[in-house]
């Protein structure tokens, strides 16, 4: 019995041995199955739909906080003793200093790892805004949300992010772009409503805070999860921060380049974010009160939501030149509507269309750039298209507001945006798909 237990013991020790690697051959079997096993974990915890969903949240949150900014104007104006210019003035800020951040912030996409990028933006725009609590004077408010705010929520936001999920999705990168900027509409939707209670009950310094506090919290919840996942190196990254502007320059020259990135989407930003930011006092020159302008507002991101969606879906199907010109011609019917019809049911159907048409060719246009010049350069062609955008929304902004304030009425004001949107539509239609230049 003895010297059985004694084989049992030995065998049991010489099976250890093996098992932990004790023979050479055996170490050479086992190291393939760490490797594998790791990378299962790996792919198992950090998939694509967490790094997409991650995304999404930090988008919504952005676009949320940024469209709110329409309806803590006239709160905080009466608070500080100010007139509605003095605040509506940051909102031009925060475009110009979205612009330039874009020009920065694209080639270093391309270069660098956008994780970090999204992350470290995140949190300094949650800051920033957290700190708008204490705001007490519009140079508080150009510095924290024109400049801090401005620089990190279009181009370590939506930029950063649209790069990062074009390098994961691979297959049916437009459908997967189209899911995460639909955040961008449904996060007005959502926040601004809510923003419009913490207002009403709270005040309106303590709605920045929590703003504030929500977006740092979902950037320390995200940080993590988008640093878990690894992504293939870009190929500028051993190249020089200069060459990161090559594919810029080169797009440059290219027609549909120009007339997409530049053209369009300047009468685009001269005509979108303005009539969002001033939509409160456009309200109620129609006859509706303060309170429920603010309700409408988020309605609008409701629509817009839909429209991303349907643009999305029905560049899929056809030509990608269609839903752009459609949607710049529903947003000159939205305007057309608001001139022609002086009711409560012009009202809504001026808000309908015009949230339906905002957003709907961004996704579109990202998605076929990345079709004609490559995936890996999204990034800063994208965040210059878009640089252009906010330079026509700054501009719309002042010039809109200014005309308002020596007209006494915003009609001048809509009649050009609705010339311009006209424009945006035979532009549209212009368009020619060029070969692939990648």
């Amino acid at each position: 019995m003895e010297l059985q237990g004694s084989k049992r013991q030995g065998a049991l020790e010489i099976w250890k041995f093996r098992a932990l690697g004790g023979r050479k051959l055996s170490f050479k079997q086992h190291t393939p199955l760490k490797t594998s096993t790791h990378v299962s974990f790996t792919t198992t915890t950090f998939n694509p739909w967490v790094v997409l969903v991650s995304c999404f949240l930090i988008v919504f949150m952005m676009r949320g906080i940024q469209a709110s900014y329409a309806i803590f104007i006239l709160p905080a104006s009466r608070d500080l003793g100010l007139d509605y210019l003095s605040l509506a003035l940051p909102a031009t800020s925060c475009m110009l200093f979205t612009g330039p951040s874009l020009l920065t912030v694209g080639p270093l996409i391309d270069k660098c790892d956008p994780r970090a990028i999204v992350s470290i933006g995140t949190c300094s725009a949650g800051l920033s805004i957290a700190l708008l609590s204490l705001a007490q004077s519009p140079l508080h408010f150009h510095l924290l949300y024109g400049v801090v705010f401005g620089s990190t929520w279009m181009s370590c936001g939506l930029i950063a992010t649209t790069a990062l999920i074009s390098q994961l999705s691979a297959r049916r990168s437009g459908l997967a772009i189209t899911v995460l900027q639909s955040a961008f509409p449904l996060g007005w939707f959502c926040v601004v409503p809510l923003t419009r209670m913490l207002i009403e009950r709270c005040g309106w310094r303590t709605a920045w805070f929590v703003l504030g506090l929500a977006l740092t919290l979902i950037a320390i919840i995200a940080s993590p999860l988008l640093r878990g996942f690894k992504i293939g190196s870009s190929p500028s990254e051993k190249e020089g921060f200069r060459k990161a502007f090559t594919p810029l320059t080169k797009a440059l020259r290219s027609p549909f380049y120009i007339l997409t990135g530049v053209a369009i989407q300047f009468i685009c930003g001269f005509t979108d974010i303005p009539l969002s930011t001033l939509w409160v006092p456009i309200s109620i020159e129609l006859g509706i009160d303060e309170a429920m302008a603010s309700y409408t507002l988020s309605f609008m991101g409701a629509t817009a939501f839909l429209g991303t969606l349907a643009m999305g879906t029905l560049a899929e199907r056809t030509d990608r030149r269609l839903p752009i010109a459609l949607s710049f011609a529903i947003r000159c019917m939205a305007i057309g509507f608001s001139l022609l019809i002086k009711s409560v049911i012009g009202y809504y159907v001026f808000l309908t269309l015009l949230g339906f048409s905002l957003f709907g060719m961004v996704p579109v246009i990202a998605a076929w750039l990345g079709d004609v010049f490559g995936k890996k350069v999204v990034g800063s062609l994208f965040s210059f298209s878009q640089f252009i955008h906010f330079v026509g929304s700054a501009s719309g902004i002042y010039v809109l507001s200014y005309m308002a304030e020596m007209r006494g009425t915003y009609v001048p004001a809509l009649i050009i945006c609705l010339a311009l949107a006209l424009i945006n539509v035979f532009l549209s239609l212009l368009i020619k798909h060029p070969r692939s230049l990648h």
